[in-house]
């Protein structure tokens, strides 16, 4: 994948991140509000959870199109850049 197509995913990521940190605050508080109120918020917290799992998701889509978009700018070969890269400072 070229880096203009990657920039374009990782756009997209970021936006599908920021929505899901938005989406987990709400729910939050809705949560948050049925228990106040003394109502269940079994469902409410089973949502909550979901939102969460699919925002961390996203979050590891950004972390890997960053990687990819800096390897492409390095010139790696597209097998090498959905690789974490190794802190070689760290090893023995």
């Amino acid at each position: 994948m070229d880096a203009a197509l990657i920039q374009q995913h990782l756009a997209q990521a970021e936006r599908h991140a920021a929505e899901g940190r938005r989406l987990v605050v709400r729910q939050e508080a809705l949560v948050a509000n049925l228990c106040e109120r003394g109502r269940s918020a079994a469902d409410a917290c089973k949502v909550l959870e979901a939102l969460k799992e699919a925002t961390a998701v996203h979050d590891l889509d950004v972390e890997r199109l960053h990687r990819e978009l800096r390897a492409a700018s390095q010139g790696l070969p597209d097998n090498d850049r959905t690789k974490p890269q190794r802190d070689m400072r760290h090893s023995q």
